[in-house]
């Protein structure tokens, strides 16, 4: 559970499958796109636009790959002048530049959430030669003289003014990485061998290559520091980082420990067209009036160091609320229901606070502006500290709008008192039911979890959250809802008639697919809307797999999508996903030629794990070939898993990107599924061991909770995961089918107990198949009978959440906020999972052919012995099932 870092002011288009979401940007340019170049093409120059830049050229350059460069950098307001005059110096000079034309793009690149390490170019110059670039820097310090810009950290400045430069490519070369994406290079070296081309938020000199004499001031300059404020504290270490600038804690030699936050000039610029240096001189003026305040975070001082501006702060203690809700809240609720009651007494405490501080703010005379869960602290004695000052506004001020966090941002028709009280509300909603979001897409639910806060955790509970609504008007919509909007289930529908209703809404949604497909989760990026995790040919396979009638178009479109040239050969995401869903379908001859170039692709590329890389690819071409009786291609697949499987091993590459999301879809856990379908193709038991060795190993690195949980690490965002597709449940469904197999258990006794607890709790945020709770409940269902109540208690929660239009019912997707059909977060997978609860096949759900499902459903859940490692042993072989 967490609050997004997405900052949005407006959404939407008439659809609850696609919103449209209005970037600052875009807000700031309302009154019309701004273009910035006045001049005229010149004549024997080429113009080309691509990816937001556009570039002019004189017809016969000649580029290098790769030296020195120069960058430009501006400000909205200057933008326009600075352009005019760099391009008559270039076209005087006959030398090639891109820039950005219009205001959203330079938004855009100076944006909060921007990566800093290629922040704020708006022109990029390419100088012929070493000596054209020395002279082309002189010439724009001079005419660039009193022009404004953000500093580019991966650049050196030049002077005093916006010109910047650094070594880098020129002409585009990459190398592909772990996961096949495209990593920018430069030739290095004797022997010029690639490597990648840095942008880091800081001046860096590629080895083997010399600073120019022109330079050599500015690099001084750089390696240079004046005494600073900064300078007195014994340690800094970072908290948090933004384009605008980071956040620190440090502590001064008596070891008093300070928030230092950071602000750079002309960067992270806002709805009320602030940038960073602005909005903490402004936090800086209300704070200092509301010095001395219980509960708001006091003031110390400023000071610049270098170019940047910090804000000195009293060291708050706690953590942001979202993360003392996930440490505290109660995921099972208990027999009697204490542990529920202890958590709201404390959480009623919490949001006492948080009103108070807020009324005592708001008789100061201030709104908090961006409030929401992340601003507020809590520390280790539950005491408040309300945090982040830089959006607030005069409580008798016309509303203004320069961040937020969109779930927490009021409707327009609000004043500014009324939108912070509402973002109370739905802060203090998230301490109890974590779904609530989901009001975007079906305004009604917020009764729902007003219900649900009432039931589980008391009428305190509730009625706070209800005493802070009436502080301000009712609102009839979220203001990123759509003009189509869903409603919640006054009953949830039975489970006997939920499919067809998904099956149902899946159909509806159609209308809203530009390309006739489904609509699914839509931070995929590029077009998915074929494939097989978010798009056509996940909802056709998992129509294949419940008998539910195919449309013969979505066929033909699976079949033309199969032809195109290979963009992904991935199983979720690419062709092996779309030979699968063919296959299983009954069109036998597209599903192998797909699966054979799927293949013959996806050996070309690193990518390894099972969602999107070598593994996916080779368990569909397994499947393929065995349902078409293909035995060329089902050689072929063979040979490639276990070409794959062999250079897997410890201190390999290959061995850390498995290891670094542990689990079904990336990790370990995926490769042991491909050698079970190599195992049911033919190949030999020693497969099956190594398989249960890729388990093992996966289940060693999980971690068991305080509370018992047996949980994936996700060391990189400091927490632990439950889910399948990266999670617990992802590698004890992989067990669960290899006890299946072998008849041998693979767990020991506290390991099956904690995967079992960490797929019994109460709250899960997401409802969907692969990091949800359709998928939780999925894997209990193949567990045995002894979860078999758990199981059903699971479906009868996610009953609970789906949505409907008239019978038809539909699933939340991810982010809350927009509706899914597809089988990875939506109403597909959904339906997928509800028909392994009780039904005959409780493995429909593995992305494995029609056939192996059913045989391994068939095949009862493990109480033998405990798995021998060592071959010798006495154990069953896989083959004496087989």
């Amino acid at each position: 559970m967490s609050v997004r870092p997405e900052y949005v002011l407006a959404a939407s288009d008439e659809s609850p499958f696609y919103g449209q979401m209005r970037s600052m940007a875009q807000l700031l340019a309302r009154g019309g796109e701004q273009r910035f170049q006045t001049a005229e093409l010149p004549p024997g120059w080429l113009v080309r636009r691509w990816g937001g830049w556009e570039g002019w050229t004189p017809r016969d350059w000649q580029p290098r790959l790769q030296g020195w460069k120069i960058h430009v950098s501006a400000t909205p307001d200057c933008a326009a002048e600075t352009l005019a005059r760099t391009t008559a110096l270039c076209v005087e000079r006959m030398v090639a530049f891109k820039f950005l034309p219009d205001l959203s793009g330079l938004v855009d690149t100076n944006a909060k959430q921007q990566d800093r390490g290629g922040s704020g170019k708006f022109i990029t110059i390419y100088p012929d030669d070493d000596e054209g670039f020395a002279g082309l820097l002189a010439a724009l310090d001079e005419a660039l003289a009193g022009q404004q810009g953000p500093y580019i950290l991966s650049d050196l400045r030049y002077g005093d003014g916006p010109v910047y430069a650094r070594y880098g490519g020129i002409m585009p070369m990459t190398f592909p990485d772990a996961n096949d994406l495209p990593v920018s290079a430069i030739g290095a070296g004797a022997a010029l061998g690639l490597v990648p081309d840095q942008r880091q938020p800081r001046f860096i000199l590629p080895d083997g290559v010399e600073l120019p004499e022109c330079l050599a001031p500015a690099y001084a300059r750089y390696r240079s520091s004046s005494p600073s404020r900064l300078q007195e504290f014994k340690a800094v270490s970072p908290l948090h980082f933004s384009n605008a600038g980071g956040v620190y804690k440090a502590t001064l030699p008596d070891d008093t420990r300070r928030v230092l936050r950071e602000a750079r000039s002309h960067t992270g610029v806002d709805a009320r067209r602030r940038d960073a240096v602005t909005r903490q001189r402004q936090e800086q003026a209300v704070l200092a009036d509301l010095a001395g305040e219980p509960g708001v975070q006091q003031l110390v001082g400023s000071f610049w160091a270098w170019e940047h501006r910090y804000l000195e702060l009293e060291y708050a203690e706690g953590t942001a609320l979202t993360s003392w809700i996930v440490r505290n809240t109660p995921y099972a609720s208990g027999p009697d229901g204490t542990e529920c009651a202890r958590y709201a007494e404390r959480a009623v405490a919490v949001g006492a606070q948080v009103i108070e501080i807020l009324d005592r703010v708001h008789d100061r005379g201030w709104c908090v502006g961006d409030l929401h869960p992340g601003n507020v602290l809590v520390d280790d004695a539950d005491t408040v500290t309300l945090i982040d000052f830089e959006d607030a506004t005069r409580c008798d001020a016309e509303p203004e709008v320069g961040f937020r966090v969109f779930e927490f941002c009021a409707p327009a028709a609000l004043s500014s008192v009324e939108a912070d009280w509402y973002a109370v509300s739905r802060s203090l909603m998230l301490m109890y039911v974590p779904e609530w979001e989901m009001e975007v897409a079906a305004p009604a639910f917020w009764e729902v979890a007003l219900e649900r806060t009432r039931r589980r955790f008391g009428d305190a509970a509730a009625d706070q959250i209800e005493a802070v609504c009436a502080r301000f008007p009712a609102v009839e919509r979220h203001f990123l809802a759509a003009e189509v909007t869903v409603d919640t289930w006054p009953v949830p529908p039975a489970a006997g008639t939920v499919v067809p209703a998904l099956d149902a809404g899946i159909e509806w949604s159609r209308r809203f697919s530009p390309t006739g497909s489904f609509p699914g989760d839509p931070a995929q990026s590029g077009d998915v809307s074929e494939s097989f995790g978010y798009g056509r040919a996940g909802v056709v396979w998992t129509r294949a797999r419940l008998g539910l009638p195919v449309p013969p178009a979505d066929l033909a479109s699976l079949e033309d999508a199969a032809r195109r040239p290979v963009a992904e050969p991935g199983l979720y995401d690419g062709r092996a996903g779309i030979a699968l869903a063919l296959s299983d379908a009954g069109r036998t001859d597209p599903a192998v030629a797909a699966a054979t170039s799927a293949l013959v692709e996806a050996r070309a590329r690193r990518r390894l794990d099972l969602h999107g890389g070598l593994a996916g690819v080779v368990l569909a071409a397994i499947e393929v070939a065995r349902a078409a009786g293909d035995e060329q291609l089902l050689a072929e697949a063979l040979a490639a898993n276990e070409a794959l499987q062999r250079g897997v091993v410890p201190g390999s590459s290959g061995w850390a990107a498995l290891t670094h999301r542990r689990g079904f879809a990336h990790g370990l856990s995926g490769l042991a599924l491909v050698d079970v379908v190599a195992h049911l193709a033919g190949a030999g038991a020693e497969v099956v061991d190594r398989a249960i060795g890729r388990v093992r190993a996966d289940l060693d690195a999980c971690l068991l909770t305080g509370a018992g949980d047996l949980m994936v690490r996700d060391n990189d965002n400091n927490r632990a995961l439950p889910y399948i597709e990266w999670g617990s449940a992802g590698v004890w469904a992989v067990a669960q089918v290899l006890e299946r197999v072998t008849g041998c258990r693979l767990l020991t006794d506290a390991e099956h107990a904690g995967a079992a607890r960490a797929c019994s709790a109460d709250v899960y945020v997401y409802n969907c198949l692969d990091h949800g709770r359709a998928g939780i409940m999925a894997v209990l269902a193949s567990a045995g009978p002894q979860h078999a109540a758990e199981a059903l208690r699971q479906r009868d929660l996610v009953l609970a959440n789906l949505l409907r239009v008239d019978d038809m019912a539909f699933v939340i997707g991810d982010g809350l906020i927009r509706l899914s059909s597809d089988v990875s977060t939506g109403a597909a997978g959904v339906a997928l999972a509800l028909a392994c609860v009780g039904g005959g096949d409780d493995l429909a759900w593995l992305p494995v052919g029609a056939a192996n499902s059913r045989y391994l459903s068939r095949l009862p859940a493990a109480g033998g012995p405990a798995w021998d490692p060592d071959p010798s042993g006495d154990r069953p072989l896989a083959a004496a099932r087989a």
